[in-house]
């Protein structure tokens, strides 16, 4: 099975309540049961300043402004 998790926040990411505690150990769980899962978050301050090994998997111009896709591996799951 292949799961999208979206969401606003998730540890060890960013954290501002219960929301980012479920959101960063669900997807962990679920891989080790071999759900193939990736998570997307925002890339907020908090997240830029996180040590994370950071790749950039996409650029790309919206009316002007640079986009990027990033992607960090944490306990085996790709969030992006």
């Amino acid at each position: 099975m292949r799961v999208v998790f979206v969401t606003s926040e998730a540890v060890p990411f960013c954290k501002t309540g219960g929301l980012a505690d479920v959101s960063g150990t669900l997807p962990v769980y679920l891989k080790r049961t071999g759900v193939e899962i990736s998570v997307f978050l925002p890339f907020y301050r908090e997240v830029k300043n996180k040590n994370f090994n950071y790749e950039e998997i996409l650029s790309f111009n919206i009316k002007g402004y640079e986009a990027k896709v990033l992607k960090a591996k944490y306990n085996g799951v790709d969030f992006y």
